[in-house]
Order: structure tokens, then sequence, then C-alpha cells
């Protein structure tokens, strides 16, 4: 399914556009990935050193999801600069093919300025438009207050909770939170 450009305002009135990725934004993207880490690992299932050792499979995957009939893959660019990205991941068996995840990394210059809004709002128009979609879903830590709020806003719901699920330092245990929406 194409995904036309959109373009948004940021909070500041600032504009930027939605539009779907090239295989030319994953070095953007893994730039933006590695300096979210960098800041803070607390949102994060894989630590920094991870990241570093995954880098090149984690394009890859990126890349991938241009090829997938379910999956897409959105960014955010202000002046031709990526400034976020948004990955969602159809389900690959017949029975989770209308189910999908997804994450987001905004760059910090943009955070908490309507570059994730937008993001979010282009997924649920691609998702609305799609023939086997049906289901999203995103997985975060429960300590990551501006996504689920975010999410919340455009009426995605808690789905469960698992307990203790990231340990992010010896002794140091984060719960799992899945929210979802249901499209169709």
């Amino acid at each position: 399914m194409v995904i036309a450009p959109r373009e948004y305002l940021t909070s500041d009135r600032l504009p930027f556009l939605v539009r779907a990725a090239r295989p030319e934004d994953v070095e953007s993207v893994m730039l933006i990935q590695r300096s979210a880490l960098a800041e803070s690992d607390d949102y994060f299932v894989r630590t920094l050193d991870e990241f570093d050792q995954s880098r090149v499979e984690a394009a890859a995957d990126l890349e991938a999801l241009l090829h997938q009939d379910n999956s897409t893959w959105l960014v955010a660019e202000r002046e031709g600069q990526v400034i976020g990205s948004l990955d969602f991941h159809g389900g690959e068996f017949a029975r989770i093919r209308h189910v999908g995840s997804f994450g987001m990394t905004v760059h910090s210059d943009y955070r908490n300025r309507g570059i994730g809004t937008g993001l979010v709002e282009m997924l649920l128009l691609w998702a609305s438009g799609h023939a086997t979609i049906e289901k999203l879903t995103t997985n975060l830590f429960t300590n990551n207050i501006r996504a689920i709020s975010l999410f919340n806003r455009f009426g995605f719901q808690a789905e469960g909770r698992r307990h203790r699920e990231f340990l992010v330092a010896p002794g140091r245990y984060l719960d799992a939170l899945l929210l979802s929406k249901w499209i169709k």
C-alpha cells in the first residue's frame, strides 16, 4: 500500500513531513536510535553495547519492512533531515497476519513537539486502509510515561502487564506494558 507523504506542524509551528521510509533512511534512523539509547537505556530492550553489536542486523530488519505487505516503516523529516521513525512489523504467519507490533524513536531535539503524534497518526491512516491489518500493538517499559500518554490519546488500551519483565540493572526490574488498538 502506497503511503502519501503528509505535512504536519510541530507544537511550535515548524513544518515537518511524515512519509514512507526509503533504504537511504536506514543510517539516519540508526543514528537517532543509538543517540536515544546513549541518553537513557531505561526505555529500550537492548543495551547500547547490544545495539552496536547488532547494528547491521537491525538495519537489515528495517529495510526488510519495505518489502513486506503487512508491515510499514515511516519517517518524520524536517528540512531534509530525518527526525523520527516508526517501524511496524506485521505478523508473519497466517493466524497473526492481521496483527502487528510497532516501535518509535524521535530525535531528542524534537521530542514533545508533535513528531510522535504525526507518526502515530500516519500509522493509523495506513492501517485503517490496509486490507489485512486489524490490530496494532506496542510493548513499552512502564516508566515510559510520555509514550503511554501519546498512545492513550489515540485510543490504545492496556491489554496486559508483565511484571519484572526487564532487568535494567542488578536487582532493578521494570514491568512491560502491552498496549493495543483494534482498527477494524
